[in-house]
């Protein structure tokens, strides 16, 4: 029987194997092109795309702040005057900028510290139709 020889099962497995490292190998350009291609979708293109260079360029950095940092330094300020609420981000920024020099807990708690609380939104309700019984 074909399936109680070994060779013939090493051969199958081997064979598998290979497909499975030459899937791998095609879809690796495929990731890299989905990163160019989720920029186009995004609200600022250019930032996406200067920021997956950031990401890049600072891959060899270790520790998360390390890499947070340069990060940091190599993306451009955010155009405040195209976001949704000017002010808000305008605040975001500063708030960010007072907390640069802190890492972890004490950045986090600074920021806190800063925040600019969100404008509620106002919702509109309708009221509820009173249910009448009808007379009998």
């Amino acid at each position: 029987m074909i399936l109680q020889n070994p060779e013939f099962a090493t051969e199958k497995l081997m064979r598998s194997f290979v497909i499975i490292i030459f899937a791998a190998l095609l879809s690796a350009p495929a990731a890299a092109e989905s990163l160019s291609a989720d920029c186009a979708l995004a609200r600022d293109p250019a930032r996406c795309e200067l920021r997956q260079a950031a990401i890049k360029s600072c891959a060899e950095e270790r520790g998360s702040a390390a890499k947070q940092a340069c990060i940091e330094t190599a993306l451009p300020p955010v155009d405040c005057t195209t976001a949704s609420d000017p002010k808000r981000c305008e605040a975001i920024a500063r708030a960010k900028e007072v907390c640069r020099d802190k890492t972890g807990k004490a950045q986090k708690a600074c920021l806190k510290g800063e925040q600019v609380k969100k404008p509620k939104r106002k919702t509109t309700r309708s009221k509820p139709v009173k249910k009448t019984r009808p007379s009998q």
